[in-house]
């Protein structure tokens, strides 16, 4: 299986990629890595840190429950201890079961760039007696925070880059019935229309994204990324490649070969609903390339 330490590697690694100027240079040049950075990834990685993190998120964390809150408190202290700059993006919306705060939580680190990389996952669970939502967020929300405390340092050398790294941690992403277009995504509608408006100079803060990259269960056995035809094909590329790199280099532990492919086959005619649409939606007139990690067939949902 893809365990837990390759997809943080696999991530990691994708992060260098992502993060210098050269993103979506003509060329497979344009991201490589090198042997160094692969022992580098390979000998700093542990499972046991990934999950002393996941040990803090997973429980149940329905919005306004004390788990959600206590959750909320973790994230922002973890990245702020990091010297992560976080804020929140707090609003009220009337729902199906009356009227609800929630809280998203953005982190980036200074000084600001022209453009960001944005990984995005969301925190909170279901609202389900005793539901833990493993997959369902908490584990994509520690492999987001492992990768933050792992490309601080890098980021911050790369003075002249073009390209940030921001994170979102979307509250209300959960329907608290039925799914429908209004009882979902609360948090990601919210933020993408705010980040849609111009400000003073007339610029929005949506252009600003070079490439929006959510997960979403995540940490499960036998995952598997189908290509989803609204996906950057460019991108989807980026991902493949990096599969073959890890594969070649022994990282991909747990499968048999090392060699098996996570990414590649096409997706049946399914269209995903999650917290990249409506970023996607707004975001389709000014090109901005998004996508999805997620599973198409994950089987271990909340534990």
């Amino acid at each position: 299986m893809f365990i837990l330490e390759s997809w943080f590697q696999f991530l990691v690694l994708l992060g260098r990629i992502l993060l210098p100027s050269t993103l979506f240079s003509n060329g497979e040049d344009a991201y490589q890595i090198s042997a160094g950075e692969l022992q580098h990834i390979r000998s700093s990685t542990s499972q046991k840190d990934l999950l002393a993190i996941f040990n803090h998120i997973n429980v149940p964390r329905p919005v306004g429950s004390s788990g959600h809150t206590e959750v909320r408190k973790f994230i922002v202290n973890f990245l702020k201890n990091l010297t992560w700059d976080v804020e929140f993006d707090s609003f009220s919306d009337q729902t199906i079961v009356g009227n609800v705060t929630f809280h998203n939580i953005i982190a980036r680190l200074k000084p600001e760039r022209p453009k960001n990389f944005l990984l995005a996952c969301h925190y909170e669970s279901k609202l389900m007696d005793n539901f833990l939502g493993s997959t369902d967020s908490a584990m994509p929300c520690s492999i987001i925070l492992k990768i933050a405390e792992s490309l601080t340092k890098y980021i911050e050398r790369q003075c002249r880059a073009d390209v940030g790294l921001k994170l979102v941690f979307f509250d209300g992403e959960e329907a608290f019935r039925e799914w429908t277009s209004t009882d979902s995504l609360y948090g990601s509608r919210h933020l993408a229309a705010k980040w849609d408006q111009p400000d003073a100079n007339g610029s929005r803060e949506l252009s600003r994204i070079k490439l929006m990259i959510l997960l979403d269960l995540i940490g499960a056995s036998e995952s598997r990324i189908p290509y989803y035809e609204y996906r950057s094909s460019q991108f989807y590329g980026i991902l493949k490649h990096l599969q073959d790199v890890m594969g070649r280099n022994n990282l991909l532990r747990g499968s048999k070969n090392g060699r098996r492919a996570y990414f590649g086959d096409a997706a049946p005619d399914v269209f995903i609903q999650d917290d990249h649409l409506p970023f996607w939606e707004r975001s389709e007139l000014l090109m901005v390339p998004s996508t999805s990690i997620k599973s198409h067939k994950c089987t271990c949902w909340s534990s």
